[in-house]
């Protein structure tokens, strides 16, 4: 059988069931991680590679020789495919070992699976519990689109196994390589987990048949323990997960608002969790309201063509200095990446210099085909780029304004705002958060798992939140589209 050699060198074995595989599921094998926002359907363009080799049904190239790998097929895996260039393809972690877990009772873990990035943190429960550690990792499923919709339709095409088995051996590496950290070798027996309703039913090998088309149903409301095989396999131990509210308001809206006291909070009072989906509540002293609107991953630096996490040599804000843009990077390295307040304060920065219109039209025609620079560090924001972000701004205001509609007037209610986007000035001058609103950060859904974990009335209070909480449907609100019309422009 032939290789699959990654750009340094990296080789890994073919086997004869790879025949007819895209190259995208081989580089999924392999362990490499990568985002394809269309889930591989070729229309995106961004798994663009440079590759070679005689069994593999390779498309017609494009200008600068690359193809697409989603739509290079292996016809012949006796034969070594090669990649010289692969820009998409993140780091290939090390395959979960077929070790078995041995379960330590003192340990507990937490855990948030988020769309773009999941959050893990491990506790030492003897005893008074106390937090030992904690770690996030890019959601390996984005191999299979950027948003929930795109996962669930891969599911639906027969992908829920692959979906389900990425994740756990991502969840797994992680989980392991956190405990040695800390020198520890068992591994937790109780773990807790929050993530929406998707996330949840595509980790743990539930039929999402329900959530793929109107009227959307759920297939468990959760709210309840299961054996933590079902996350682990192999594992020994109890797995437990909050309650959803609905098909688009999962655990982790339930898990954030335990974790922020959301109802006891002074009304009126938003709630507004930002990330690839934006799930929001309203208080207003007698009902619980929620909704959620579909933000897609450029709240999160993904999908975003300079995009990437937080973390060192990440771009997390700008000011403007004179006629130029001043950059504040994570970590002692040169901007490689915008994360997702980058990204914002960027935006922010360019319509104050006039280089970006209102309508979110780049000034500059040359700039609007190859994106505007960002100072000196070679990163840019294109047309696309820009677009994504007015798209997520405008459902997440649109969706503010239908629960701030149900108030009297004069009523300004304080927000509360959790997930991966600080509350910057910046944020409110684009419009992505209403500037009338006074805006506190609160603990996020991780915390709300941290709770489950380690105090024992937590299940029974986010159970109360479940019960209590009506859902908003935004496809009924009659003024919701001209909203999102509205909303799409840069400070409104």
């Amino acid at each position: 059988m032939g290789t699959l050699i990654l750009p340094g060198g990296t080789g890994f074995p073919l086997c004869a069931e790879d025949a007819g595989t895209a190259l995208t599921d081989l580089l999924l094998r392999s362990g490499a991680t990568f985002s394809l926002p269309c889930g591989g359907a070729g229309k995106c363009g961004k798994c663009a590679v440079r590759v070679t080799g005689n069994g593999l049904e390779i498309p017609e190239a494009d200008a600068n020789g690359r193809v697409l790998a989603c739509r290079c097929i292996v016809r012949d895996p006796a034969e070594d495919i090669v990649l010289s260039e692969a820009a998409f393809l993140g780091l290939c972690p090390e395959k979960p070992s077929d070790t078995q877990l041995v379960p330590d009772e003192s340990l507990g873990l937490a855990v948030d699976i988020g769309t773009t990035t999941v959050l893990l943190s491990v506790w030492e429960l003897s005893g008074e519990p106390r937090r030992l550690g904690e770690a996030r990792f890019f959601n390996p499923q984005s191999a299979f689109g950027q948003d929930v919709i795109s996962r669930v339709a891969a599911a639906r095409r027969g992908k829920a196994a692959e979906l389900r088995t990425v994740l756990s051996d991502a969840l797994r590496t992680e989980t392991v390589r956190l405990l040695e950290s800390l020198g520890r070798e068992g591994f937790p027996v109780q773990v807790t987990v929050a993530a929406n309703t998707a996330m949840l039913c595509l980790a743990l090998g539930f039929d999402v048949k329900g959530l793929s088309r109107a009227p959307f149903t759920v297939p468990d409301r959760f709210g309840k323990t299961y054996p933590l095989s079902l996350l682990f396999p192999g594992a020994e131990g109890t797995l437990t997960v909050p309650p959803v509210i609905g098909p688009f308001l999962g655990a982790d809206t339930v898990a954030a608002l335990t974790a922020s006291d959301f109802s006891g909070k002074e009304p009126p009072a938003l709630f507004l969790d930002l990330g690839t989906n934006g799930e929001m509540a309203l208080s207003d002293g007698t009902r619980l309201l929620c909704c959620s609107a579909a933000a897609g991953p450029a709240l999160e630096g993904a999908g975003i063509s300079c995009g990437g996490l937080y973390g060192p040599g990440a771009v997390t804000d700008a000011a403007v200095q004179g006629e130029e843009i001043r950059l504040t990077v994570c970590g002692d390295r040169p901007a490689d990446r915008l994360c997702a307040s980058g990204l914002i304060a960027c935006a922010d920065a360019l319509v104050s210099l006039g280089k970006v219109a209102p309508n979110g039209t780049i000034a500059d025609a040359d700039e609007r085909k190859t994106g505007v620079p960002l100072g000196k560090t070679g990163l840019r924001l294109t047309q696309e780029d820009i677009r994504a972000l007015q798209l997520a701004k405008a459902a997440m205001r649109a969706g503010l304004s239908a629960l701030m509609r149900r108030l009297p007037e004069d009523a300004v209610p304080a927000l509360y705002l959790t997930g991966g986007i600080p509350a910057t000035a910046s944020a409110k001058r684009i419009g992505l958060l209403p500037p009338e609103c006074a805006v506190q950060r609160v603990a996020d859904a991780l915390r709300g798992a941290e709770l489950l974990l380690t105090e024992p009335d937590t299940l029974a209070r986010m159970m109360e939140i479940a019960d209590r909480a009506e859902v908003l449907e935004l496809n009924r609100e009659p003024v919701f589209e001209e909203d999102l019309m509205r909303f799409m422009r840069f400070g409104e």
